[in-house]
Order: structure tokens, then sequence, then C-alpha cells
């Protein structure tokens, strides 16, 4: 399975799986008046952090007194956390976070289940009802928090475990629950791309006869986007949309305005790097490709970006205070990304580098980027 991959998708799943306390719950005396967005936002954002908080034992087993003491802590969080995002979307119904607040209020009632709240179960089908309900919530935001509640029968399966054991000790646990709601999604919203490109990805990482299997089931789906299907048929075969040494046709208008047409750059070698804000990893390698970028831009080295994020202010911010002076691609489409479509990026980062022929000349750059890129800088056209 791929580790880049799983990263990027289990940080959808698990902050997906939110829950969040009812509207009579939520009266004028649960939150003050919101000075601004910003503000209120990264208050959300502190609490989820603390709603991830390991605990301080791990590695020997806990004291009775340790074990619910974390427990409260949890459970306080979490419910904090769902009353504060629920609060979040209210007030600040049009912002861009605010779909991100629903799902995380889903996440932080689920993970109250999960540490024994005996109300949140309940909370949580009232509000995925309600949210689901309600047709002036755009539907992809919806759909994010019917993922999200999704994971309520595997959290509340996993109990405390889902906080005490070693991180990442339930992906398959994870996977199966990120299946079946999925499947809701495709159940429930046919004509919305979203569903089938998460099943898509599934099938991608999956192994031996289920790969073909899902692939096959997604071939057979008549709603299926036909771009979904040229995928799903590139996984049945275990081909690729693209092939090493042959051009790769990219064209587009970059955040900043600028004409981008990888096929006009022949003549330089250029690294295309598919990211996004959001991605951990795809953040701490920044550095080492602003370096490179550096060190080879004046001998014919230049950098595409294909950025995978969905909230456009996140990402100028990201490229103001990083000073990223290469284009970028955004269409506001996540995962979905036409890019990523065409080509079949099922995890990030994902870089690769076209010689100054126009081939692509290879996938895998991760560790050894410095030294690809001065092999082809050095190969004559």
């Amino acid at each position: 399975m791929n580790a880049r991959l799983l990263g990027k998708v289990y940080s959808i799943i698990t902050v997906a799986a939110v829950c969040l306390l009812p509207a009579r719950s939520l009266g004028a005396e649960a939150a003050p008046v919101a000075p601004d967005a910003a503000t209120e936002w990264a208050q959300v954002e502190k609490l989820q952090e603390a709603m991830h908080a390991r605990p301080e034992w791990q590695g020997r087993e806990p004291k009775p007194e340790e074990l619910s003491a974390f427990q409260t802590r949890i459970r306080t969080t979490a419910l904090e956390l769902a009353k504060k995002a629920r609060w979040f979307a209210t007030r600040f119904p049009t912002n861009e976070s605010a779909g991100d607040a629903r799902f995380l209020a889903a996440l932080a009632l689920c993970r109250a289940v999960a540490a024994g709240d005996a109300t949140s179960e309940a909370e949580l089908k009232r509000f995925e009802a309600e949210t689901l309900a309600d047709m002036s919530i755009p539907e992809d935001e919806r759909i994010d928090t019917l993922l999200g509640a999704g994971n309520l029968p595997m959290m509340k399966k996993l109990g405390m475990k889902l906080f005490t054991e070693k991180s990442g000790s339930f992906v398959n646990e994870h996977e199966e629950s990120f299946k079946a709601s999925v499947r809701e999604i495709i159940r429930r919203f046919p004509r919305n791309s979203r569903g089938y490109s998460s099943l898509l990805a599934i099938a991608e990482r999956a192994k031996g006869a289920e790969k073909k299997q899902l692939a096959q089931e997604l071939i057979d789906m008549e709603a299926a986007p036909a771009a979904v299907k040229t995928l799903a048929r590139h996984v049945l075969a275990g081909t690729k949309p693209f092939q090493i040494g042959k051009p790769v046709e990219i064209r587009f208008t970059a955040l900043d305005g600028m004409e981008v047409d990888l096929s006009k750059l022949r003549g330089k070698v250029v690294l295309v790097d598919f990211w996004a804000t959001d991605c951990g990893p795809c953040v701490a390698e920044m550095p080492e490709i602003k370096a490179v970028y550096d060190k080879f831009r004046d001998k014919g080295f230049e950098i595409i970006g294909i950025s995978l994020d969905s909230k456009e202010f996140a990402l100028r911010r990201f490229i103001r205070d990083k000073s990223l002076p290469w284009p970028q691609h955004f269409d506001g489409k996540g995962w979905e990304n036409r890019f990523a479509q065409q080509f079949g990026i099922f995890g990030i980062p994902t870089a690769w580098l076209v010689n100054r022929r126009g081939d692509l000349a290879y996938t895998e750059t991760r560790g050894d980027l410095m030294n690809l890129v001065a092999e082809l800088v050095a190969q004559e056209p």
C-alpha cells in the first residue's frame, strides 16, 4: 500500500469522522460573537490538534487512573470541538472553512463515542440527517459530513484502542470504513463524481482479486464519469495513463495568470510537482525542491506545480509565505484536480521529471531529486 497515499487518504478518513451537537444545544450562549472568521477558525484548529493528542504513557502499561484521566480529556476535547466547529459553520456559512467545520464536527462526535460518551451517537445521527436535508449546504460539503459520520461503526467498535494503540495500527479497519462510506456516497449522490473517484483510489491500492473486482465494478457503473472508467480500465489491465519516454501534455492558466504549456518548455528540464498545502510530506519536501530550483534554474530547469488543494486562500498564503516563484495549477477540486484525474495520481507528493526533449524521464524522485535533475540538466536536448 502506498504510504504517501495513505497519509492523504487517512487525513480525509480521520478528519471526516466527526460528530456534532444538535442545533437545540447550541443556542446563542454556546459561543461568543466571533470577531472574525480567521480568529475563530484558529480556535477550531487548536481544538483539533488537542483532540489528536497521544497518551503520555506510550510504550508502557498505563495505570487505571492515567487511562481514566486520558479518556476524560479526549471525550471533553472532542465534545468541545464538535460544539465549536458546528457553531463556526452556522456563524460563517459561506466561509471557505465552513465545510471543513462540519467535517470536523462529525469526526469529533465519533471520537467522543469511542471515548465513551453516551449521548454523542444520537447527536451525530441528528446532525447528519439535518445536514443531508439542508439543500442550502453545497453538495460536496454534505458529502463530507456523510463521509465523516460513516466512521462511527468503526470508532464505536475500537473504543479507547483508537487513542491508545500505536498510530497506524488500524489501517485495515480505516480502509473498510472508508469503503463503506464511499459506497453510501455513491448510493445517495449517484450524479456526484466524488464517490466514484474515491472508489477508484481504493481499487488502485487494493491487492489481487479485489483490485480487479473493484475496477470492473466501476467500469460497469452507468453513472461513473468517463475519466474514472478510463482509469479503472488501466487499473484492471495493470497499465498507466502515461509512459516513460513519451511526451506529457499539460497546458493551463496558472494561479498568477501565467499561461503554461509544457510542450513549449522543450529544451528545459521540468519538474511537475503534484502536491497540496495540507499534505505534510509535501510541505516537508518543499525546502529541497526550492534548493534544487535555486541551483539549476540558470541551467535550464523549471518547475510546474499541480496543486490538489481545495482552498485557494490557503494555497495563495503558502505560496506567499514560502516565496514559491514557479507557476501553480489550481482548480479547487482537490483530489479531483483534472491533471490528477488524467494521469491517475492517487498519492502525493508525486514529482515527475521531464527531460529537455519533452519526454517523461522519471516518475519517482523522492530522496534523489538533486542528482536526477543534475543528470538531466547535463544531457543534450
